[in-house]
């Protein structure tokens, strides 16, 4: 069993040994489409023109920092901010890119004044792969204090493993469950405008495909002649999000009178929520 008093884990994914293995494990690829989709969101229509970036967990190398610079996406201000180290990019520094970073910092003790662009909050939130390194209470404050720290009109996009009940990686404190975490956010005042899949095992969604989608079969067993396991549970993963090992979320902050809701309250989800013991604590009711 984990130890459930380890506070954080402090995994990081180096994008250079990814390089030098040459064929890439499909948790990289995914982070690649994952920013590649923040980056569809800020091209579109010139929004990165008035985007202030919030990125909670910008890991050490900080690829969200060089994807944006490198694809010409420059916002008003990039604010990266980890609990562990940063090595601030070459291609950063000195350059036409207004970025601050955090390093070694606790989030949840930020505030306001710490993410301000000449008095704006900022308006996109980026945290991929960072809640299910963190205790459920801890992934409860995180969430609240992305909104505290964010505009009324702020973009989140936030990936995080799902949990199937019965295994989790051995590096990850509270995979959540899809339900857990669809009601979670929605608990917390947040809208979900879209979730993807961005990685599933086949066992998962081969068994439901034909059913749902009449006619995928024969799509699958073609792009299975050429294109192996990790790139065929990437293309198909969006297709089957409930059912995929990751997903990466799209919200908003929901308005008050808001009453439609894709999950039931947290309450309500069968449990556990969580491969930690402490699971209940995603609720706010600690344990005795």
């Amino acid at each position: 069993m984990r130890n459930k008093n380890r506070l954080v884990d402090k995994t990081f994914l180096s994008a250079d040994h990814a390089d030098e293995r040459v064929i890439r494990h499909r948790d990289q690829v995914a982070h690649t489409f994952r920013w590649a989709n923040v980056a569809r969101h800020l091209a579109r229509s010139g929004n990165y023109k008035g985007a202030i970036v919030l990125e909670g967990g910008c890991g050490r190398e900080c690829p969200l920092a060089k994807m944006l610079y490198s694809n010409r996406l420059i916002p008003l201000k990039y604010v990266g901010v980890d609990i562990g180290p940063i090595i601030i990019p070459d291609m950063i520094k000195g350059k036409k890119i207004p970025a601050v970073f955090w390093p070694e910092t606790d989030f949840c003790a930020m505030t306001g004044n710490d993410v301000l662009h000449e008095g704006r909050l900022p308006n996109v939130f980026v945290s991929f792969e960072v809640l299910e390194h963190q205790l459920p209470s801890d992934i409860r404050k995180f969430l609240i204090k992305a909104q505290e720290l964010t505009s009324k009109d702020c973009n989140f996009f936030i990936s995080t493993p799902c949990w199937d009940g019965y295994n989790a990686a051995d590096n990850h404190l509270s995979e959540m469950t899809v339900g857990a975490l669809g009601s979670l956010f929605e608990d917390l005042g947040y809208k979900i405008e879209g979730m993807w899949g961005t990685f599933a095992s086949q066992k998962d969604y081969k068994p439901i495909m034909e059913s749902r989608y009449p006619g995928i079969t024969e799509v699958y067993e073609k792009l299975s002649e050429y294109y192996d396991s990790t790139v065929i549970s990437l293309i198909f993963a969006p297709l089957f999000p409930m059912e995929s090992r990751n997903c990466l979320w799209h919200l908003t902050k929901a308005p008050a009178s808001m009453q439609e809701r894709m999950f039931s309250t947290l309450s309500l989800q069968p449990g556990p929520w969580s491969q930690h013991p402490d699971w209940r604590d995603l609720d706010g009711a600690p344990n005795a």
